[in-house]
């Protein structure tokens, strides 16, 4: 009979226990989380698919109101911090948009050596703010490369006309992804075999400079391009020809 009371009496504090709890997961931590689930924000969002180095307008992105439970962490709620801009990664609709996905310059380093057309990136040193035109040298820009080599200036037939894939500061940041561009270190430049060749002799034996021929791309800087594949099919022709001539010597 004792164990009776004993076990009725337990189970009624479990009973009680039970209603406590059950009373604050109602009206404290259901309100709670419901609050939470109903908080709304406006975050910018893809309508259509961007591709990297698109410029995005107003028919690429939408104000939505969402909750805000689901939203990643950084998704940018102004509108005004995305038109203009341009994406540095290929955007699907549906995406929403971070700061890290945008650049203020269409041409990304990415970009320029994705449509390289086979060419080699390669990067040489600027030994002074001089020699990389004073921080001016912008993505898709075409430069000349000057040798100052034992007291003379070479220009180099086959580095008459470079495409630039960007500068990069010391701290390793491209031109293309800081609001402020710093002092660049190097410069990354399109170049085939011989071209990257004759970069690393003149890094190690001379010091090189740059100096701006064209801004941007567009069908003068494609024209300029076409100019240096001639120069360098003639340049390759003269030396086969060499070659040829020395072994029949």
């Amino acid at each position: 009979m004792r164990s009776l009371k004993i076990d009725l009496k337990n189970r009624t504090v479990i009973g009680i226990i039970c209603i406590v709890a059950a009373l604050i997961i109602s009206f404290g931590v259901a309100p709670l989380t419901n609050r939470i689930l109903d908080n709304k924000t406006e975050k910018v969002r893809v309508k259509k698919d961007i591709k990297a180095g698109q410029m995005i307008t107003e028919d690429d992105i939408e104000l939505v109101t969402v909750g805000a439970f689901n939203v990643p962490g950084g998704a940018l709620s102004n509108e005004g911090m995305v038109l203009g801009r341009y994406a540095a990664v290929d955007m699907v609709a549906g995406d929403y948009v971070f700061n890290e996905k945008l650049t203020y310059n269409g041409m990304t380093a990415e970009e320029i050596m994705r449509r390289g057309d086979g060419k080699l990136a390669l990067s040489v040193t600027l030994r002074s703010y001089a020699a990389g035109i004073s921080g001016k040298i912008e993505n898709g820009d075409i430069v000349k490369a000057f040798v100052f080599k034992e007291g003379e200036v070479l220009m180099p037939a086959e580095l008459e006309y470079l495409k630039v894939v960007t500068t990069t500061a010391q701290n390793g940041y491209d031109n293309d992804e800081v609001n402020e561009p710093q002092q660049p270190v190097t410069i990354t430049v399109l170049v085939n075999e011989a071209q990257a060749e004759r970069l690393i002799f003149y890094e190690n034996t001379g010091s090189l400079h740059f100096a701006l021929v064209h801004k941007g791309e567009d069908q003068v800087a494609d024209e300029l391009l076409e100019e240096q594949e001639i120069v360098l099919k003639q340049i390759m022709e003269y030396e086969l020809k060499k070659m040829e001539e020395e072994v029949n010597e």
